[in-house]
């Protein structure tokens, strides 16, 4: 029972108080804040412009009526004065913050001229005061915490009824009293409902605003990551090709050129020994092609367009075992990859060569183990080395977020884990339909 009853005050304590304990709460509040300052002077010139374009139509509605010619005056000129102060008062940035207070308590004075301008028109039995029952819903326009929306909107009703009861007391003593302070009463309460209603919709929207902002915000960073990895991999592949171009293919147009001009040589002095100069020649020849063959292989291989994915992977496994010197073993299952569409087949390869570069240069394995599975709409690539795994804060790097785009591209997902007995795994699920 005491949990019950603490639950209820704490309930209480959060809806009547405004929030603005935590951040979000702040947040919030700011937001209304600003909201009641961009949107609140348009309420206010509506309301300025009602009351004074519908003046001279006081005179066509009030032909048999007269008296209330005055009355509908004073309360126009009341709201019109009440309109023109907080557009003033909104002009001064040291008021935004207080906008709902000078709104509130503009709202209660106006409230109460209007109801003193009805005085002359008589009591309670006449139908003049009952127009007013719609004073507790201008509440609504404002973006305010329950408990402030409720003290605000019983100022505003009783403002109109003292405005209206305290100049004429007698006025106590009618039989419809009961009945007007009734109604007045149920408009404030369905104002305060209804305003409520608004408030908790308007919190939800700018929570759900903030939540979509926050992913705004983190996809842009993550855009701007991969970017600069991108970047970052062009350079390097720049940086690679410059290196490979040198080492290689460089070396070899340099022996050649030496090799010709020996060969010039010895032609002008023994043209008849020139036999081994040909075949120096021709090794060199073949050794330059070999050279930028394995140079526009590294690139982009011509196996993968000829003849798929999978024997693409094959020859890198048998390329990076020539190289390195260290057993790359390669197993494919499942059904035939003859229809898979390249843009997967592209992701696949650069995903599993991302992978071996990384755990040739990074992990120092004795082995490494590439599978490939095609089952009904998914390809299933897995790539694991024994080395010395890989530390959970460097699960973003090495690469690791381009393969992760590539295969979010796709609709597909890449995980990396650390194996327990030592090692690595990567695991990439490609759907060869676009989801």
């Amino acid at each position: 029972m005491t949990r019950l009853f603490s639950r209820f005050t704490e309930r209480i304590r959060t809806a009547f108080l405004p929030n603005a304990e935590t951040a979000a709460g702040r947040s919030f509040e700011e937001f209304c804040v600003e909201r009641l300052y961009a949107h609140g002077g348009t309420v206010a010139f509506a309301m300025l412009g009602i009351a004074l374009l519908w003046w001279p139509v006081d005179y066509l509605i009030f032909g048999r009526l007269p008296n209330a010619i005055a009355p509908y005056a004073q309360w126009r000129v009341s709201v019109a004065c009440s309109c023109v102060v907080y557009l003033l008062v909104a002009r001064l940035p040291a008021m935004r913050p207080h906008l709902w207070k000078w709104a509130l308590g503009l709202m209660s004075l106006g409230c109460g001229l209007v109801g003193y301008s009805q005085v002359p028109l008589g009591g309670p039995e006449t139908p003049w005061f009952h127009l007013m029952y719609v004073m507790p819903a201008l509440t609504l326009v404002l973006p305010l915490p329950l408990g402030t929306r409720v003290v605000g909107t019983v100022m505003l009703s009783a403002s109109g009824i003292g405005g209206y009861l305290l100049p004429a007391p007698s006025y106590l003593d009618s039989p419809y009293v009961p009945l007007m302070l009734s109604f007045l009463a149920s408009t404030t309460v369905l104002s305060i409902g209804f305003g409520h209603a608004i408030q908790v919709l308007l919190r939800a929207n700018f929570e759900q605003a903030r939540v979509l902002d926050a992913r705004v915000s983190e996809r842009t960073r993550e855009l701007q990551r991969l970017l600069t990895v991108l970047e970052t991999a062009r350079e390097d592949e720049r940086r690679r090709v410059a290196q490979d171009l040198h080492d290689e293919l460089g070396q070899e147009l340099t022996a050649l050129r030496y090799a010709l001009g020996y060969t010039r040589h010895r032609y002008e002095q023994e043209p008849q020994a020139m036999a081994k100069n040909f075949e120096e020649l021709d090794r060199l020849v073949g050794r330059t092609g070999a050279a930028t063959r394995d140079l526009i292989m590294s690139m982009r291989p011509r196996v993968l367009d000829d003849l798929g994915i999978a024997a693409a992977a094959e020859w890198l496994c048998r390329s990076t075992e020539s190289r390195t010197g260290i057993p790359c073993r390669f197993e494919f299952s499942g059904d035939s990859l003859a229809s898979l569409p390249s843009d997967v087949s592209t992701a696949a390869f650069r995903i599993l060569q991302e992978s071996i570069t990384n755990a040739v240069r990074h992990a120092e394995p004795a082995s490494v183990r590439v599978s490939l599975r095609h089952e009904g709409s998914t390809l299933d690539l897995r790539v694991i080395d024994d080395g010395c795994g890989i530390a959970p804060g460097l699960r973003t790097g090495f690469g690791l977020s381009g393969m992760a785009e590539r295969a979010a591209a796709l609709g597909g997902h890449v995980t990396v884990l650390a194996l327990t007995e030592g090692g690595t795994e990567v695991h990439a699920r490609l759907p060869l339909e676009r989801p």
